[in-house]
Protein backbone atom coordinates (compact mmCIF):
# COMPACT_ATOMS: atom_id res chain seq x y z
CA UNK A 1 0.00 0.00 0.00
CA UNK A 2 2.69 2.49 0.94
CA UNK A 3 4.08 1.81 -2.72
CA UNK A 4 1.07 1.99 -4.30
CA UNK A 5 0.74 5.38 -2.22
CA UNK A 6 4.36 6.70 -3.71
CA UNK A 7 3.26 5.59 -7.32
CA UNK A 8 0.40 7.58 -6.83
CA UNK A 9 1.95 10.20 -5.37
CA UNK A 10 4.61 10.82 -8.37
CA UNK A 11 1.71 10.52 -10.43
CA UNK A 12 0.26 13.62 -9.19
CA UNK A 13 3.27 15.95 -9.76
CA UNK A 14 3.42 14.32 -13.92
CA UNK A 15 2.35 17.37 -15.85
CA UNK A 16 1.19 15.09 -18.31
CA UNK A 17 -1.10 13.61 -16.51
CA UNK A 18 -1.92 17.03 -14.41
CA UNK A 19 -3.76 18.12 -17.64
CA UNK A 20 -6.11 14.99 -18.18
CA UNK A 21 -8.90 15.16 -15.40
CA UNK A 22 -9.80 11.33 -15.73
CA UNK A 23 -6.09 10.57 -13.95
CA UNK A 24 -6.38 13.18 -11.82
CA UNK A 25 -10.18 11.54 -10.57
CA UNK A 26 -8.28 8.42 -10.52
CA UNK A 27 -5.11 9.75 -8.41
CA UNK A 28 -8.04 11.01 -5.97
CA UNK A 29 -9.79 8.61 -5.46
CA UNK A 30 -7.37 5.30 -5.73
CA UNK A 31 -5.33 7.19 -3.05
CA UNK A 32 -8.52 7.80 -0.91
CA UNK A 33 -9.41 4.07 -1.07
CA UNK A 34 -5.52 3.46 0.09
CA UNK A 35 -5.68 5.54 2.78
CA UNK A 36 -9.13 4.17 4.24
CA UNK A 37 -7.58 0.72 3.86
CA UNK A 38 -4.71 2.02 5.83
CA UNK A 39 -7.32 3.37 8.61
CA UNK A 40 -6.69 6.46 7.83
CA UNK A 41 -9.49 8.49 7.61
CA UNK A 42 -8.73 11.94 7.17
CA UNK A 43 -6.30 11.57 4.56
CA UNK A 44 -8.68 9.52 3.00
CA UNK A 45 -11.22 12.26 3.13
CA UNK A 46 -8.76 14.77 2.32
CA UNK A 47 -8.29 13.29 -1.07
CA UNK A 48 -11.80 12.73 -1.55
CA UNK A 49 -12.76 16.13 -0.95
CA UNK A 50 -9.94 17.49 -3.76
CA UNK A 51 -11.76 15.13 -6.09
CA UNK A 52 -15.22 16.44 -5.45
CA UNK A 53 -13.77 19.90 -5.56
CA UNK A 54 -11.91 19.39 -9.27
CA UNK A 55 -13.68 21.78 -12.14
CA UNK A 56 -14.60 18.57 -13.91
CA UNK A 57 -15.92 16.47 -11.18
CA UNK A 58 -19.70 17.12 -12.85
CA UNK A 59 -18.44 15.72 -16.10
CA UNK A 60 -18.06 12.10 -14.33
CA UNK A 61 -20.77 9.55 -14.79
CA UNK A 62 -23.75 10.29 -12.45
CA UNK A 63 -23.26 6.59 -10.23
CA UNK A 64 -19.71 7.23 -10.32
CA UNK A 65 -20.24 10.62 -8.39
CA UNK A 66 -22.74 8.79 -6.58
CA UNK A 67 -20.61 6.10 -5.50
CA UNK A 68 -17.92 8.86 -3.91
CA UNK A 69 -20.37 11.00 -1.98
CA UNK A 70 -21.39 7.38 -0.29
CA UNK A 71 -17.74 6.86 0.26
CA UNK A 72 -17.49 10.10 1.70
CA UNK A 73 -20.19 9.42 4.44
CA UNK A 74 -18.96 6.16 5.39
CA UNK A 75 -15.61 8.35 5.83
CA UNK A 76 -17.39 11.20 7.65
CA UNK A 77 -18.51 8.71 9.90
CA UNK A 78 -15.34 7.02 10.83
CA UNK A 79 -14.14 11.27 11.67
CA UNK A 80 -17.25 10.95 13.55
CA UNK A 81 -18.21 14.25 11.95
CA UNK A 82 -21.91 13.57 12.62
CA UNK A 83 -22.75 17.42 12.05
CA UNK A 84 -21.79 17.44 8.59
CA UNK A 85 -23.50 14.04 8.12
CA UNK A 86 -26.38 14.95 8.44
CA UNK A 87 -25.89 17.93 5.57
CA UNK A 88 -24.44 15.76 3.40
CA UNK A 89 -27.30 12.75 3.63
CA UNK A 90 -30.12 15.69 2.70
CA UNK A 91 -27.85 16.87 -0.22
CA UNK A 92 -27.13 13.01 -1.25
CA UNK A 93 -31.06 12.60 -0.84
CA UNK A 94 -32.27 15.52 -3.19
CA UNK A 95 -29.18 15.05 -5.76
CA UNK A 96 -29.76 11.37 -6.29
CA UNK A 97 -33.49 10.77 -5.29
CA UNK A 98 -33.87 8.52 -8.35
CA UNK A 99 -30.74 6.61 -7.59
CA UNK A 100 -31.60 5.93 -4.14
CA UNK A 101 -35.07 5.07 -5.29
CA UNK A 102 -33.85 2.53 -8.06
CA UNK A 103 -33.64 -1.24 -6.99
CA UNK A 104 -29.88 -1.27 -8.70
CA UNK A 105 -29.16 0.65 -5.79
CA UNK A 106 -30.85 -0.51 -2.55
CA UNK A 107 -27.30 -1.32 -1.53
CA UNK A 108 -26.21 1.60 -1.26
CA UNK A 109 -29.90 3.40 0.00
CA UNK A 110 -29.91 0.60 3.08
CA UNK A 111 -26.43 1.95 3.70
CA UNK A 112 -27.20 5.62 3.82
CA UNK A 113 -30.62 5.17 6.07
CA UNK A 114 -28.22 3.13 8.68
CA UNK A 115 -25.74 5.83 8.39
CA UNK A 116 -28.67 8.09 9.09
CA UNK A 117 -29.68 6.32 11.77
CA UNK A 118 -27.27 5.72 13.42
CA UNK A 119 -26.35 9.66 13.33
CA UNK A 120 -29.65 10.29 15.21
CA UNK A 121 -28.45 8.19 17.84
CA UNK A 122 -31.54 5.53 16.86
CA UNK A 123 -31.36 1.88 17.77
CA UNK A 124 -29.89 -0.05 14.95
CA UNK A 125 -29.10 -3.31 15.21
CA UNK A 126 -32.43 -4.54 13.57
CA UNK A 127 -31.64 -2.53 10.48
CA UNK A 128 -28.18 -3.37 10.58
CA UNK A 129 -29.05 -7.55 11.05
CA UNK A 130 -31.11 -7.20 7.84
CA UNK A 131 -28.83 -5.09 5.82
CA UNK A 132 -26.44 -7.99 6.29
CA UNK A 133 -28.15 -10.31 5.75
CA UNK A 134 -30.08 -9.08 2.45
CA UNK A 135 -26.88 -8.45 0.78
CA UNK A 136 -24.69 -10.78 2.02
CA UNK A 137 -25.42 -13.25 -0.64
CA UNK A 138 -25.69 -10.35 -3.57
CA UNK A 139 -23.36 -11.61 -5.95
CA UNK A 140 -21.33 -8.73 -6.62
CA UNK A 141 -22.94 -7.90 -9.76
CA UNK A 142 -21.09 -4.06 -10.18
CA UNK A 143 -18.28 -2.70 -8.92
CA UNK A 144 -18.25 -0.53 -5.60
CA UNK A 145 -15.34 1.90 -4.28
CA UNK A 146 -15.64 -0.33 -0.90
CA UNK A 147 -16.70 -3.03 0.11
CA UNK A 148 -19.85 -1.64 2.32
CA UNK A 149 -21.20 -4.39 4.20
CA UNK A 150 -17.12 -6.05 5.31
CA UNK A 151 -17.07 -1.66 6.52
CA UNK A 152 -20.56 -1.82 8.25
CA UNK A 153 -20.49 -4.96 9.89
CA UNK A 154 -17.46 -3.56 10.97
CA UNK A 155 -17.98 -0.24 12.01
CA UNK A 156 -21.82 -0.49 13.53
CA UNK A 157 -20.60 -3.95 15.18
CA UNK A 158 -17.54 -2.15 17.46
CA UNK A 159 -19.70 0.91 17.70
Amino acid sequence: KNKSLETLNEASKNEIIKKIPAYTSFIYLNTAVLYFQMKKYSLAQKNISRLILQHDFVNLDTVFQFQIFVFELVLRIELNQKDILNEKITLLKKDFKKLIKSDQFSRESSLIDLISEFCKGKNIEKKLSSFLDRYSNLSNDRNTIIDYLSWAKNYFKSA
